[in-house]
């Protein structure tokens, strides 16, 4: 009897160890595998709703495709007709010898170019003559060293141009000035030197007598 004891005291320190019996553990296990099942169920529902609604939508965007296909297929048959509108309109034109808009601002652009293109030629004549071709701008001889400079009158009598002499402007004068307060600060910071050092001096010279 005593041993038979022992035994059952030594089963529930067991049990106290581990917390539950086998009857506890299995009803556990039970509604575990009952919550697993709700689980699943739930989320079935809701890829149900889902596939449902991507199906919606699939849907539209093909109803809505369809729909961009029609309205382009009538702007195309639109713009076809307004194409051949306009070609037909330029081909009266030709007839009659009459220009667009467009072309005529296509024969001013070219006409503009040619006349660039004669002007630069013409300079590279000219300074092939006087021997400045190939130079650098600042290297090419001013207009005043070439002999140039000259105004005609009216009356066909040549004169030279009075050359006036440049004011100085506000800019200039400003930095001459800011130049001069320099130099005359400059000036007095050394005298005030000069000054600290001779007194220095005669300090020095006071304390040897």
């Amino acid at each position: 009897e005593k041993e038979g004891r022992k035994r059952k005291e030594k089963k529930k320190g067991r049990g106290e160890k581990e917390g539950k019996g086998r009857g506890e553990e299995e009803r556990e296990g039970e509604k575990k595998k009952k919550e697993r099942k709700e689980k699943e169920e739930k989320g079935r529902k809701g890829k149900r709703k889902k596939k449902k609604r991507r199906r919606g939508r699939k849907r539209k965007k093909r109803k809505k495709g369809e729909k961009e296909k029609r309205r382009k297929r009538e702007r195309g048959g639109e713009e076809k007709k307004e194409r051949e509108e306009g070609e037909r309109k330029k081909e009266r034109r030709k007839r009659k010898g009459k220009k667009g808009k467009r072309e005529e601002k296509r024969e001013g652009k070219k006409e503009r170019k040619r006349k660039r293109r004669r002007r630069k030629e013409k300079r590279e004549k000219k300074e092939e003559r006087e021997g400045r071709r190939g130079k650098g701008r600042k290297e090419r001889k001013k207009k005043k060293e070439r002999g140039g400079g000259k105004r005609r009158k009216r009356k066909g009598k040549r004169e030279e141009k009075g050359r006036k002499e440049k004011k100085k402007g506000r800019r200039r004068k400003g930095k001459e000035k800011g130049r001069k307060e320099g130099k005359e600060k400059k000036k007095e910071k050394e005298r005030k030197k000069r000054r600290k050092e001779e007194r220095k001096k005669e300090r020095r010279e006071e304390r040897k007598k």
